[in-house]
């Protein structure tokens, strides 16, 4: 446990480094070099005599054995190469002027989000780490929508003081958690959302990462596990629509994807049919545009033993 300790320092470091030397000299290139250079990076990585990569074993365990090692391998160069392309993305666009990011941004709206946001009503958005997911935030709140994202600090103290800097940047309010919340805690941020919720505003949660303690068990890529409860809940007892929301970059346009809202049914109070449904439909996306979502970075054991 002491080597995790010490490599997770060693990572936030590296990081710290980056962002105060890379940020300025990203904002200035044009974006279309990041491409060409993120397709680089793996590709020199990826030649290296290292053993299967994160990405390559986060692929047999949440797309299956029905990939040859090929397609898996190839699979495992776009996830990465999009990996870092998200990340000098990110950077890009926060750190230059909205103009310049919201002339490459485009809505597909197929539930028509808008008109119902104009008649004063609230949804819950559903969305994962797919494609350049930092910037969902920035396009739907630039555009005018009444958002609000649920964002979760990072633990280390000077990240999490980075990232509400860069936040304030753009004259964005996210609701920002800290990790590990108390009851009570807890208790305050539901009767928040609610709030914001029944004012007809928009509460934007990412639902693709498995919880270590709470959370309701489901099927997410035919994996049992347990995710956040916060949609489910909303939706069985006050009847806010769940509406999936996600962004990808396609022809040099970052668009922005509006989805039907998930079908509950008879199942409206059903809290963990509900949860089941919403997994259902991520994993829809997720298996449609595999190679777009972060999370086959993360090598971490997620399952919750003994949930079927």
């Amino acid at each position: 446990m002491r080597w995790r300790r010490w490599s997770k320092k060693l990572r936030y470091g590296i990081g710290r480094v980056v962002l105060a030397i890379a940020t300025p000299v990203i904002a200035l290139l044009p974006l279309g070099f990041f491409s060409w250079l993120s397709r680089g990076i793996v590709w020199c990585l990826g030649n290296l005599p290292m053993p299967l990569s994160p990405f390559e074993r986060n692929i047999l365990g949440y797309m299956g054995d029905k990939m040859s090692p090929e397609e898996r391998r190839r699979l495992a160069m776009k996830a990465a190469a999009n990996v870092i392309l998200s990340f000098f993305e990110s950077i890009h666009a926060y750190f230059r002027p909205p103009s310049d990011f919201l002339r490459r941004v485009r809505v597909q709206d197929d539930f028509g989000l808008r008109a119902f946001c104009s008649e004063g009503k609230g949804a819950i958005l559903i969305s994962a780490h797919l494609g350049p997911f930092p910037l969902l935030q920035l396009a739907l709140t630039k555009l005018g929508y009444p958002l609000r994202f649920l964002i979760k600090l990072p633990n280390n103290e000077w990240l999490a003081e980075r990232y509400k800097a860069i936040i304030a940047r753009q004259n964005l309010e996210p609701i920002l958690i800290p990790r590990g919340l108390a009851p009570k805690q807890q208790q305050a941020l539901t009767m928040e959302l609610v709030k914001r919720l029944k004012a007809g505003e928009l509460v934007c949660l990412f639902v693709d990462e498995p919880e270590r303690e709470g959370g309701i068990p489901v099927r997410f890529l035919d994996r049992a596990v347990c995710l956040p409860a916060g949609p489910a809940v909303l939706h069985a007892r006050y009847g806010f629509p769940i509406i999936p929301v996600y962004i990808f970059m396609e022809d040099g346009h970052y668009t922005v994807r509006v989805e039907h809202p998930v079908e509950t049914g008879p199942n409206r109070r059903d809290i963990p049919a509900i949860a089941q449904a919403c997994a259902d439909r991520l994993t829809a996306i997720i298996r449609k545009y595999p190679e777009h979502w972060s999370w086959l970075s993360k090598p971490r054991e997620a399952v919750k033993r003994g949930v079927s």
